[in-house]
């Protein structure tokens, strides 16, 4: 079979979040697990080289998104917005639709997307002789009708917390969901929560939505601790007590919160001496939370590490006491698992999957409630034997999390897929 794979959104860095490691360890494992089917990887000019690596596993690029290309979508994107938010208040003034409006204004945008993108997208896939289209980043952007599309969805939190996104954003994504919608004809939810949602809101036909957890927590190796060592210095850790919470700091991850819970608890146990390690890409709210630990006076005690090397952060685990993950909203939850291969008690927020994810294996606290936080602070830096269980329970709940396991259910879908076709979704 052959098999058509979107990462043209998989950006450099770790913007992308914990999405990024779990496509490539989903490439890594379907070149080796489906050996009889052929891949081809659909990249951008900015993420091609990124690729280069799964030549060797025997899997085809083609790059579909040229830098002119991606320049001139940006600025039209750009321009289109511009003009809804200045012609909106004019439309509603004189009682004409808004959304009628904009929904004309995206049709011209996907109009020049398919004008510009370097191959033409029109035709594509069944040029190269494709029978399933994957986009594991959940856009169908080169869907062609007839060939079955495969897509995973990670979460749908912009219908639960609005108040985080601008309201281009709200309407891009309500946008951008509808056209799933419409082109994808199987649906992989990261968790059973994320399922759930993915009923509710976007009212797709259950029978066609799977759930295959992440697992891809083995791939950081455990370093040794000469080598942790080194690296601990470097971040001036080597010697020091410290929890750990790796998340890019979006507002969702609740870094605000945590904060103010950690200064709290600092000042209520100052005898601890309890250092909190926050890593991950540093996006626009990085100036927001740098001053919010100076104001706090926690400049010592906070270290934010930003977005690390898969050997610097291994290090970073295996050197830390425990993981805080005080996220208000999760489509799974992959440093939860992090923390069980390093044998790391756990202590999260108890809110969408984290339940779901760390099982018996972590105490639960309200994130909105930073007093709930302190108190399971002290619940495991007092209590060495609750550690020693949740480590215990953590290496039960790992059992559940199997990478082959995630790669051969992955297969399953897709080519139950391609056998099927379109038109049994439709059915659904």
């Amino acid at each position: 079979m052959n098999i058509a794979i979107d990462v043209t959104p998989i950006l450099p860095g770790g913007e992308c979040g914990g999405a990024t490691q779990l496509v490539l360890e989903l490439l890594r494992g379907l070149a080796k697990k489906a050996a009889s089917d052929k891949f081809i990887l659909l990249t951008a000019h900015y993420n091609d080289e990124i690729f280069r690596q799964f030549d060797g596993l025997g899997m085809r690029r083609i790059c579909v998104l040229g830098g002119s290309s991606q320049k001139y979508l940006s600025f039209g994107w750009r321009v289109l917005n511009r003009l809804h938010g200045l012609i909106a208040p004019i439309l509603r003034r004189n009682g004409f639709s808004v959304l009628k409006f904009f929904s004309f204004s995206r049709r011209v945008f996907n109009r020049l997307k398919r004008m510009l993108v370097s191959h033409n997208q029109t035709g594509l896939l069944r040029r190269n002789g494709v029978s399933v289209l994957f986009c594991p980043m959940t856009a169908p952007s080169y869907h062609e009708a007839g060939i079955p599309t495969v897509s995973i969805v990670y979460d749908l939190q912009h219908f639960y917390y609005p108040a985080f996104f601008s309201q281009q954003e709200l309407t891009s994504r309500n946008n951008f969901y509808g056209e799933l919608v419409k082109k994808a004809d199987y649906i992989i939810c990261i968790s059973s929560f994320t399922r759930k949602t993915v009923i509710q809101k976007l009212s797709m036909p259950p029978g066609k939505i799977s759930v295959i957890p992440v697992c891809v927590h083995s791939r950081m190796s455990v370093p040794s601790s000469k080598s942790a060592e080194s690296i601990l210095t470097k971040f001036n850790l080597n010697g020091e007590k410290y929890c750990i919470y790796p998340a890019n700091l979006w507002p969702h991850k609740n870094h605000k919160m945590l904060l103010v819970a950690f200064n709290m608890f600092t000042k209520k146990y100052p005898g601890y001496h309890l250092h909190l390690v926050l890593t991950g890409a540093e996006l626009k709210n990085y100036g927001i939370i740098e001053n919010a630990v100076k104001q706090m006076g926690q400049t010592d005690r906070v270290h934010l590490l930003g977005y690390l090397k898969e050997e610097e952060l291994s290090a970073i685990w295996r050197g830390s006491q425990f993981l805080i993950f005080p996220s208000l909203f999760e489509g799974f939850g992959i440093p939860l698992l992090e923390a069980m291969r390093y044998r790391k008690p756990i202590i999260a927020s108890n809110v969408t999957s984290v339940p779901e994810v760390a099982g018996d294996a972590a105490i639960y606290f309200d994130p909105k409630k930073p007093d709930e936080m302190v108190n399971s602070l002290c619940k495991i830096m007092e209590d060495e034997s609750l550690c020693h269980v949740l480590v215990a329970k953590g290496q039960e709940q790992l059992k559940h999390y199997d990478f082959n396991r995630m790669i051969n259910k992955y297969i399953r879908v897709i080519h139950q897929a391609g056998e099927t076709g379109c038109d049994e979704f439709k059915k659904s």
